[in-house]
Parts: C-alpha cells; structure tokens; sequence
C-alpha cells in the first residue's frame, strides 16, 4: 500500500511539474513574440535607442558560412546609423515559426523575414529582400535581450549563384565554347552593345558571338559588383568588364565597360533575360582625415550605400608622405551616377562620423 502510495505521488509530482514546464514554456514564447515584435517595430520607426537596449554588451554572430564571431554592441550600432539614413530607409517583417525554451532559460526563435528599401522622399519601395533568422534571446538585468544572432538572406545565396553564373561565362567566351552560350540566355534575351546595338534571341546572341570569335582571338574578364533582387523575382547584376588581345587582321583590342544585366530564372537556373554593356569613368576622391583606423571603419560600414548608389569598384590609398590624406579611385558606369552619389545627405553625414576635414576634392575622369 504504501509503495502504491508513492508511485501515486511520483505520477502527481511529474504531472504538475510536465504542466508547470508547459505554462512557463508558453509564457515565454509569448515574450519571444513579444520581443520580436518590439525589435520589428522599434527597427521600422528607426528607434535606435529603443533598438540599443535590446543588446547586451558582446553578442555571438553566426555567419552563413558557419563561422562565429563575438560582435560588440557599437558594432550593431553603426549598422543602424546606417540603415536609417536620410535618402533611403528600410522596412522588415518578422514571422516568427518556433520559439525553444532552451535548458539554460534561454529562447531560441527561428523563422522568415521579408523586407524592402524605400526613397523617403517619394515612398518608392527598392531591393527586395528576404531570409530565416534563428536567434536567441537571454535575460540580462531582468530584460530579454539577444544573444545570439544568425540570419541567412536570400540575397547572399542569389549573389554565389550569379557571381558562379558570371564565372562560367567568363570561362565560356575565353574557351569561345560557341555551343555553351545558348543556354546562358532566355529565349527572348537581349544583348544591348555600348554603341546601342540590339541583338534579340537566344540563337541570334549565340550567332554574334560566334562571328565575333572568328573574327578576333581575345580573353575577357568579368568581375561582378552588385546583385539587386526585383519585386518581379527577377535580379540586376551589375560590374565591369575587360577585353584585350588582337583582330583577325592583327589590330590590338584592349577595351573595358559596365554592365548591367537583368537575369531571370528558368527551370531553377539564372540566365540572362538582358546583357546590356555601357561605358565606364572613373572617380578621384581624396581628403584629410584625422585618424585613418577610424575612417576606414566608418568606409567599410558605408560599403551597401556606395554599392547600390552604382559604384562597381574601389581602391583605397594614403599618400605616401601623408599617410592622413586618403585617396579613393572608384569606378561607375556613367559621371551622373557618381555625381548623384556624391550628392548623397548622408554623404556628408557619414564624412562627419568618420573624421574629415575640410570640403573633399572630387575628380571626374572620362577614359580617352
């Protein structure tokens, strides 16, 4: 009796300790929707110091290759300053599908966001992005804060595909694989030359380029700069190009341009729908800065902004007897783009952060 009596007590003890588990999982789930639910909102409204005290000093950042890295805080923060700019702002929308009450007392939540950037001026949405996330949250002085981050966008996975895709037709033309470019194009896909030249049709792409090989013996590089994804799930890859070798007729070919070309998927593969080639300037910036460690920093976290203003490539250098005045060659697909981003509000805020001094001079160069 008495050993049916404790197995009785066992079976309650378990039972209110399986609801108990239960109800405090619930309860914090329901602040895992909470806290999501404040990092969306406090994000949207550009809120940084709302977003702020959502951080604790150091937080583990999982990368997409695998790889860890202790973040501190003022890190996130400068990503903000950056996102909230005065031009463009951003908007995101978090889905949450699970949320794990881990041993330690910390949340896991995993699932999907869905975003945009956005002209402030106008409201016109731009760059569509998307992706999972699976965070943790932990307490920290009685307040959920995160602990960990991981976020995988659609974006990075797009971009290895295309930069694979721009290789391939690297390797394609300098092989002059003739068979190989049919199946790179859309059937209806159009090749726009710099001088406006329009070719459409895959089979009429793959005939031009066959002429091309016969008459010419050249190598071409291709490098990618940028991958914009369109609200249509196509995308705009944009970079440079190079030409160089010699005619049928022994002239000397040595050429360089841009690109902009719209790729659309076809059976899970991306392919060209539009390679449209143009011209090709260049940019010299250089400036006083007080200390170039910082610079550098606020640069690098500026990298996005130039990106999508047309900057398809840079190089950074001091001058050799004054390591404090920075010189930036970039290059862009015409003078306007690089004027516009020149002109940019958060430019000059961004030059503020980062230490300059005095008013930067800019020259605009036009290959000859």
């Amino acid at each position: 009796m008495k050993n049916t009596s404790r197995i009785y007590l066992l079976v309650v003890i378990a039972s209110i300790t399986a609801v108990s588990t239960q109800l405090y999982a619930q309860k914090l789930n329901k602040d895992a929707v909470a806290f999501t639910k404040s990092y969306q909102d406090n994000y949207n409204n550009g809120n940084l110091a709302a977003l702020m005290t959502m951080y604790p000093n150091e937080v583990t950042q999982i990368y997409a290759n695998g790889q860890t890295e202790k973040v501190p805080k003022s890190d996130y923060e400068r990503d903000y300053i950056r996102d909230f700019g005065e031009s463009i702002g951003t908007f995101f929308t978090y889905t949450i599908k699970s949320a794990e009450t881990l041993p330690d007392g910390k949340i896991k939540i995993s699932g999907a966001f869905d975003g945009y950037d956005y002209e402030r001026k106008s409201n016109k949405k731009l760059n569509p992005t998307s992706g999972t996330f699976e965070n943790v949250i932990a307490k920290d002085g009685g307040k959920w804060k995160f602990s960990q981050l991981k976020n995988m966008f659609t974006l990075e996975r797009v971009f290895r595909e295309v930069r694979d895709l721009s290789l391939n037709f690297q390797e394609i033309l300098n092989k002059e694989d003739i068979a190989a470019i049919k199946p790179l194009f859309t059937a209806d896909g159009v090749w726009i030359t710099p001088d406006g030249k329009s070719t459409k049709g895959a089979d009429s792409i793959s005939a031009r380029y066959a002429e091309a090989f016969k008459n010419s013996n050249v190598s071409s590089t291709i490098k990618l700069a940028n991958i914009q994804l369109q609200f249509d799930s196509s995308a705009i890859a944009t970079g440079t190009y190079s030409i160089y070798g010699i005619s049928s007729t022994g002239t000397r070919i040595m050429t360089s341009g841009s690109y902009i070309n719209k790729l659309a998927k076809e059976n899970g593969q991306w392919k060209l729908a539009e390679l449209k080639q143009g011209g090709l300037v260049k940019t010299v910036a250089y400036q006083k800065v007080t200390d170039i460690a910082k610079w550098k920093t606020v640069f690098n976290d500026f990298r996005r902004i130039r990106r999508d203003a047309g900057e398809l490539s840079f190089e950074v250098s001091t001058l050799a007897d004054d390591p404090n005045t920075v010189c930036i060659i970039s290059e862009w697909e015409t003078t306007a783009k690089a004027k516009e981003f020149f002109a940019l509000p958060e430019l000059a805020a961004n030059r503020k952060q980062a230490g300059e001094t005095g008013e930067p001079h800019i020259l605009y160069l036009d290959k000859k």
